[in-house]
Formats: C-alpha cells, sequence, structure tokens
C-alpha cells in the first residue's frame, strides 16, 4: 500500500520506517525537503539527522506535505500538535480528500516551559478539529499515549499484551486502522470507551489541609488497570500532595466523568518502578528534550480508583 507520513521527527520516522519494513511504500512529508535534509542534528541528542535516517532507510522517499499526502492511500499525521493543523493545510484538502488519516498526535503546547499546557482540551480535541476541517477524510485516533519506540512495537514493554485504543467517526476506517495495528505493529486493539488514559490530562481535587476548601489541579497521569498514578515534580512538598497525606479521600475528574478515589504515596520499591515507567513513556514522545531526569527524581503517588459518578442529567 502506498502510504504517507506526515512528520520527520521520531515518531514519523519509527512509523514511516515499521511501515516500509512491513512492505508499504512510504513518502515521509516535511515542510520544507531541503532544510530539513540541511539540519545536521538529530531529532533528539544521538540519533542521526533526518538526512542520515534516510540513507539508513532507502526504502523510504522523503517530499514535501503535499507530496506525500498525493502519494498515500492511507495517511498518518506525526506532526507536533501544535503544528499539525498548518500541516494539514499545506497537505492539501484534496489530496486528504477519501483517505484514512491515523492521527498521531497530541496538542501539547510547551511555550510556556515544562510542564506543557494543551492548545485544546475539554470540549474539544485536535482530532476533532482535523475531521472538522477535512470532512472528506476518515481521521483515526491512535497510538498517541505511548513511545514512539512502542507504538511500532509493544512487545518492548513487559510481556507484550498491550491494548491500543482507537477512536473515530468511519467504522470501516477504523477497522481498517484495527487491522494494521493488530498485524502489522502487534496491538490488541479496544473502544475508545474504554481508554479515558488517551487524555492528555487529569483534574485532581483533595482537600486543603489548612482550609478545608476543595484544591483542584491540572495534572498528567496515566492509567494501569484500576490505578491512576501521578508523578509529584516538588515531592512530598507539593500542596497536592501533602494535602492527601492528610486527607486520602480525592476525586479525580477525566474528560467529563468524575471518581472517587483513595490517594496514597507509593512506597513498595516495585510499583515505584511501574509508576514512573508508565507516567513517563506516556507523555515522552511528545516532549521536546528528555523526562528521564523528572521521571527520576519524581514522587510517585497512586490513586486507587472508585466507580464513576453518575453523569449529570
Amino acid at each position: 500500500m502506498n502510504v504517507g507520513v506526515l512528520g520527520t521527527g521520531i515518531v514519523g520516522q519509527t512509523v514511516a520506517g515499521k511501515l516500509a519494513e512491513l512492505g508499504h511504500d512510504v513518502v515521509i512529508g516535511t515542510r520544507d525537503v531541503d532544510a530539513a535534509l540541511a539540519r545536521s542534528e538529530g531529532p533528539r541528542p544521538g540519533l542521526p539527522s533526518f538526512a542520515q535516517w534516510l540513507e539508513q532507510h532507502p526504502e523510504v522517499r522523503a517530499g514535501t506535505f503535499a507530496e506525500a499526502a498525493a502519494h498515500g492511500e492511507l495517511l498518518v499525521n506525526a506532526t507536533a500538535g501544535t503544528g499539525s493543523l498548518e500541516a494539514l493545510e499545506a497537505a492539501g484538502a484534496d489530496n486528504l480528500d477519501g483517505k484514512i488519516l491515523i492521527d498521531i498526535s497530541n496538542p501539547l503546547d510547551f511555550s510556556r516551559g515544562m510542564p506543557p499546557t494543551l492548545s485544546v482540551s475539554n470540549d474539544d480535541s485536535l482530532g476533532e478539529q482535523i475531521q472538522r476541517g477535512y470532512p472528506g477524510s476518515k481521521v483515526v485516533k491512535t497510538l498517541n499515549s505511548v513511545t514512539a519506540a512502542v507504538m511500532v512495537n509493544p512487545a518492548s514493554v513487559g510481556e507484550g499484551d498491550h491494548h491500543a485504543f482507537v477512536s473515530g467517526d468511519d467504522a470501516g476506517a477504523k477497522a481498517e486502522v484495527t487491522r494494521l495495528l493488530q498485524d502489522g505493529f502487534g496491538w490488541r486493539c479496544g473502544p475508545i470507551a474504554a481508554g479515558p488514559d488517551q487524555e492528555p490530562f487529569c483534574y485532581l481535587t483533595t482537600k486543603g489541609r489548612v482550609t478545608g476548601a476543595p484544591h483542584t489541579i491540572e495534572i498528567w497521569f496515566a492509567l494501569d488497570g484500576p490505578t491512576l498514578y501521578l508523578l509529584s515534580g516538588g515531592g512530598r512538598r507539593s500542596d497536592w500532595v501533602r494535602n492527601l497525606i492528610r486527607e486520602p479521600g480525592v476525586s479525580v475528574r477525566i474528560r467529563g466523568r468524575t471518581y472517587r478515589a483513595r490517594a496514597r504515596v507509593v512506597t513498595d520499591a516495585e510499583e515505584d518502578e511501574r509508576a514512573r515507567t508508565v507516567v513517563h513513556d506516556k507523555y515522552a514522545p511528545g516532549y521536546r528534550g528528555s523526562l528521564a531526569g523528572w521521571r527520576r527524581i519524581s514522587l510517585p503517588v497512586a490513586l486507587d480508583l472508585g466507580p464513576a459518578e453518575p453523569a449529570p442529567g
């Protein structure tokens, strides 16, 4: 199959390389091919430049966003989320029309430093914006909550028996993407309703230890079965950690659903490592830099979730 991959960062390179390895005819697209080839740095320290990567993957060809989109029967948006709409405009609506567009992007805005905020959130999402902007395409959202290496090789984590969540409006497009993820990449796939972990943030409410008033923060998280893990960069000094140590009964909201939970600082060594890993690996692909230091020094906190509260109305 002819595939167009938009984006030449580590996600685009990893996915394009894997698709070519599976026998697909791949063109990887960028805004300015000459500028991309002229860069001497790789997407991360220690990785090859784009020109060097292409030499290592001669079966993949480079082109503009428009050329990659025109080439592909199947398209992959692996651009940075804040630039995705601009990249798709450059690709051209006619080149997207009628095609499946796998959206791996995250709308992470790093303009104000770490941690990033969202360029779109709450009652909207980047995937929905893309679908509205290009109604002739068939947008399928998936793989955006794991690292690039795990996207194409889930067996690299644990026993490799992991689920990928697939969401979109077109049932046929979701079925085709599911086949690719299962047969090509080695994922199991389930419905988006089962996967709130795709959300980039949760909203944790603790009881103020001094005032007794509710205190809500927006924070990165990762789910592992019925347990939600958080990492506190400020350790036990963070107000929200001090609050939940005093009163472990908390609530957490994930895209409109609120869960009652019991909070605890993780003390078991094996669970400590698991908590650091699942949170780090969810966000590292979209972060411009290394999260290794943050992973190492942060304090893992677990929320043992109860059932979701009934939806209002």
